[in-house]
Formats: structure tokens, sequence, C-alpha cells
């Protein structure tokens, strides 16, 4: 069984939110300051197909950065 991943992406409808998966805690994002591109240049916003596969990647392939950029409350959970 696939290990779930330390953080996932929510989309809601005016903006999306990282989830910490083994608290439930939500981060709300994507205030412009949060922005990921495709391949073309063109901003990835909660709908675009590959939105979350992309943040949720990005999110979890740093996860240290992560949990202390949004999650900091968490850290010693993790240690």
């Amino acid at each position: 069984m696939p290990q779930q991943p330390l953080f996932t992406v929510v989309e809601y409808s005016s903006f999306f939110a990282v989830r910490h998966n083994p608290s439930g805690d939500e981060h709300p994002m994507g205030d412009g300051v949060d922005t990921l591109f495709d391949d073309d240049g063109h901003s990835l916003y909660p709908g675009t197909p590959g939105f979350i596969k992309t943040w949720e990647e990005v999110l979890n392939a740093d996860a240290d950065s992560t949990l202390e950029a949004y999650f900091p409350q968490h850290i010693s959970d993790a240690i």
C-alpha cells in the first residue's frame, strides 16, 4: 500500500491550501506569491490541469522546507 504524502493540496473556490496530512492542519495559499508555471510559462491556478499534482510534487520534494515555512508548529513532530 503506497504511503500517503506528507502534504496534499486542496482546491477551494477562491484559493488553495496545503494540508499537513498527519495533523489535518491547512495553510491557505494562492495570494499571488505562491505561483508555479508550466513549461510554456503559463501560471498554474486552481482548476488548471496538473495544478494539484504539480504543487504536491513541489511541496513534498522538499518536505523539510515546506514544514518549516507553513507548519513550524509540527517540526518537533517530524524529529
